[in-house]
């Protein structure tokens, strides 16, 4: 079970909630998710389309709390790179991961690189038009617990 894993309360309730929707597939339709049910998290998640076989992604939404982990806001952004290169290239491999996978993917980050030093919990969940393949993830970043 992915949320006795998750440490942070808002990722485990925000998982709960997207477990509830996906009664059992891969993943619930964006449709079937509303933003007003997990406002709590809404800051701290952003919304990214699966582009073809998740080859690249887009951005919809980028939370304004996140800005904490990055000073970029990639709301509206094509085909995702993040300013920092060695970061970016393993939160994009996180996410190819749930596209091929496809099931939900945490992560407890704390790493340094030339850009920065990066502590967080993140959360990536699978969501679904048609049932069978990823066509966005719901994506939450938030610092860990006690700092």
């Amino acid at each position: 079970d992915l949320n006795a894993d998750l440490i942070h309360p808002v990722l485990r309730q925000l998982y709960a909630y997207w477990e509830e929707k996906r009664a059992g597939r891969i993943g619930p339709a964006r449709a079937e998710i509303d933003p007003v049910d997990f406002r709590y998290a809404i800051g701290w998640t952003a919304l990214v389309d699966v582009v073809g076989e998740g080859g690249s992604f887009n951005v919809r939404v980028w939370g304004g709390h996140m800005t904490v982990f990055t000073p970029n806001d990639y709301t509206g952004r094509q085909n995702l790179k993040f300013n920092d290169g060695e970061i970016g290239a393993s939160v994009l491999e996180n996410f190819r991961w749930v596209v091929a996978q496809p099931r939900p993917l945490t992560i407890l980050r704390d790493r340094t690189t030339a850009m920065g030093h990066y502590r967080y919990e993140s959360m990536a969940l699978p969501l679904s038009e048609d049932g069978e393949k990823v066509t966005q993830l719901l994506v939450t970043a938030i610092p860990p617990v006690g700092g």
